[in-house]
């Protein structure tokens, strides 16, 4: 959750996910074979710019400290890839 202010100068609360991010750009980005370098791939906001930049087309390349991490987080998004085109 984060903070703005709108233009009255009063605090307003938003919440954007990356698939929000992702919907909004879609009109104007194809992202299907675009290359993307993400650091910090293995948590937080770097783990989930590669699940959903992959989820998107992207060839998303992830780079981290921990080896065993990285493979972590390769298995989980190719499981929610092939779940996604499963589901169609």
């Amino acid at each position: 959750m984060g903070i703005s202010v709108s233009s009255s100068g009063s605090p307003s609360r938003f919440h954007l996910t990356g698939e929000d991010i992702i919907n909004e750009c879609k009109s104007s980005v194809n992202f299907n074979e675009k290359s993307v370098l993400v650091t910090g791939g293995t948590n937080g906001i770097g783990l989930e710019t590669c699940r959903v930049l992959a989820c998107a087309g992207a060839n998303v390349y992830a780079l981290g400290r921990d080896q065993s991490k990285l493979e972590n987080v390769v298995k989980t998004i190719q499981n929610e890839l092939k779940e996604k085109t499963s589901n169609g």
